[in-house]
């Protein structure tokens, strides 16, 4: 069963730079492939302005877009 959508929690947090990109590689791969969502949770800014179309901070304890990703 593929899935339709995944929730990455810092699925790169724990590698080098070259592997990282790596895996978001296969990440995006995988997403066009099946037609899946990608909820990608990352601290890193320039990760997210990498791998994400929408991005979205928590602010006062609320989600907000981030226009600046």
């Amino acid at each position: 069963m593929r899935q339709q959508a995944m929730l990455l929690d810092e699925p790169t947090a724990s590698l080098d730079p070259d592997n990282a990109r790596r895996v978001e590689q296969l990440i995006d791969r995988y997403r066009i492939e099946h037609r899946a969502a990608i909820f990608w949770v990352s601290h890193d800014n320039r990760q997210v302005a990498r791998v994400c179309a929408h991005a979205y901070r928590l602010a006062d304890g609320r989600l907000v877009e981030d226009a600046g990703a």
